[in-house]
């Protein structure tokens, strides 16, 4: 998953699949289970998920 951004208002981190993050072709995304994005909570575990991706290229 590619890193896009954190949401403050939802306290998130939102992830897109590779291909529509970077405008690719993908044979398998009618498939795919994740359709738009994955948003991960920060309360999931503060310790990973922190409001700067560890992806990011800040």
């Amino acid at each position: 998953m590619a890193y896009e951004v954190f949401e403050h208002r939802r306290q998130s981190l939102k992830y897109r699949s590779p291909a529509r993050h970077y405008g690719l072709l993908c044979v398998g995304q009618e498939s795919c289970p994740v359709k738009g994005a994955l948003r991960i909570p920060l309360e999931e575990n503060r310790r990973i998920f922190t409001p700067l991706a560890r992806s990011s290229y800040r």
